[in-house]
């Protein structure tokens, strides 16, 4: 802030430094807490009100639907003066019998009314942990068990459906005063990506034939277990995280391999014709949008694109038959993926190691070679040293931005591999409709990277100061 006003004066420093206040606190304070805290409430689809509001809701439904087979019953007696048979649309529009039959008796069953038949209150609870059996609703609340008996009478149906309902109404405005009164913060959402899922006996067949190099590590690091009545749980969102992060730095690590020799020519070629025409050809491709680029790529790696018509001409794959059997499958193959991540982010690290290299005193890289030493050598202890806090930044922010990666494994796969982990986070966001479990995932998710960058900066040496030399 001094420097600040003594360069820019006191009314230009303070509108920088509200400006700056206001962009760490709109964008990144109050988005990660909002997250942390949304992580913390309990889903409002699991709160014990609102479970038990959906069994009212199912007996006024059931007592609608059986109110119009009585109606249709009333009106065919009417029409044919006395009892008769008559034929009422079911749900899924299928002709049903008729209805009507003599007073005491249980007459002809209803077709199955799905509302009907969870109207109970011996109806499991919904809990977020499944690892345990869940709650039965008379057994947690003392009630005794009322169901509607689809064999019985009309009437009977509807004297038991009205009753379910009025005690279920009167118990859910006992049990919404009751958890007003208590926290509705948790750390079930959390509780959920550490639980482990039994994993079918079909599944695991055959697992004794060989040795598995990737199961031996996930028994090792405890991603998969076996019970001791043998069953084998697997802790599928920690596997599919752990892979994530894994298949991340190995992006990574391929994307710094091909990026080093990249922006070392591009030093060197600095101000000749060479030189300019590569940083353009860096640049260019990014004035397109990532989406587009993605798609791109997968009309040259989809079954019958460019990729496989160009293997064609070497005898490699046969396109002309149209049987996928005859052409390499990139979609299956994860390098596929890794290839698509150093094309979209490959930018990141080139200049990160580029801005670094180009203020280097090359006199050194000259009094190496004077010296004898090999390319190899000059590039290993002079300009690799020199250049590592743009490899640091650059493999920094490649690793965050394909660890958190959703367009490329998501379009490029096409569900052909195993998913990444931002595709679980927007399965429970959108498709489960689980925002607590979502939030939940991704605050983990985002920690879990923060560690892995915090450990490879104190391994690398790296200082937050590099990021501004980059």
């Amino acid at each position: 802030m001094g420097n600040g006003v003594r360069i820019l004066g006191r009314p230009l420093a303070i509108l920088f430094t509200a400006l700056v206040g206001f962009w760490v606190l709109i964008l990144i304070a109050l988005p990660t807490a909002s997250m942390i805290l949304e992580s913390l409430e309990t889903p409002p689809r699991l709160l014990d009100s609102n479970q038990i509001t959906d069994l009212v809701a199912d007996a006024n439904t059931c007592q609608t639907i059986l109110s119009r087979y009585a109606e249709a019953a009333d009106e065919a007696e009417s029409e044919a003066d006395g009892p008769a048979s008559i034929t009422a649309p079911s749900i899924g529009g299928m002709a049903v019998p008729s209805i009507g039959g003599g007073a005491g008796g249980s007459g002809p069953a209803l077709p199955f009314i799905i509302q009907c038949d969870r109207t109970r209150t011996d109806r499991a609870l919904g809990r977020l942990d499944t690892s345990t059996p869940s709650p039965r609703l008379n057994e947690l609340y003392d009630l005794p068990v009322l169901r509607v008996d689809h064999t019985a009478p009309l009437e009977t149906q509807l004297e038991q459906a009205a009753e379910i309902e009025a005690l279920a109404r009167n118990l859910a405005d006992r049990v919404r005063e009751i958890e007003a009164d208590q926290s509705s913060l948790t750390t079930a959402s959390y509780g959920v990506l550490l639980a482990a899922t039994e994993i079918p006996p079909t599944s695991t067949a055959g697992e004794d034939a060989g040795f598995d190099p990737i199961r031996a590590i996930q028994e090792l690091v405890g991603l998969r277990f076996e019970s001791d009545d043998g069953d084998v749980f697997e802790r599928i969102p920690l596997d599919t995280l752990a892979k994530t992060l894994v298949h991340a730095a190995f992006a990574t690590l391929l994307a710094l391999l091909i990026c080093y020799p990249i922006a070392y020519k591009l030093t060197t070629s600095q101000g000749s014709r060479w030189g300019m025409w590569l940083f353009v050809a860096l640049v260019i491709p990014y004035a397109i949008a990532e989406l587009i680029r993605i798609y791109a790529l997968l009309s040259i790696f989809s079954n019958f694109g460019l990729a496989n018509h160009i293997l064609t001409w070497f005898g490699l794959a046969d396109v002309t038959t149209g049987d996928i059997r005859d052409v390499v499958r990139f979609q299956e193959e994860p390098g596929t993926i890794f290839f698509a991540l150093v094309y979209t982010y490959n930018l990141l690290m080139v200049f990160s190691i580029y801005n670094v290299m180009s203020t280097m005193d090359w006199s050194q890289v000259e009094s190496a070679s004077d010296l004898g030493a090999r390319s190899w050598r000059i590039h290993w202890r002079v300009i690799i040293p020199y250049s590592k806090p743009g490899i640091s930044v650059g493999c920094i922010l490649t690793f965050m931005l394909a660890a958190g990666a959703f367009s490329v494994p998501q379009i490029m796969s096409r569900g052909l591999q195993a998913p990444w982990f931002s595709s679980t986070i927007y399965e429970k966001y959108f498709e489960n409709h689980s925002p607590e479990v979502g939030s939940a995932y991704a605050t983990f998710f985002v920690a879990c990277c923060l560690i892995v960058v915090a450990v490879f900066m104190v391994v690398t040496r790296t200082r937050l100061r590099d990021f501004m030399r980059t």
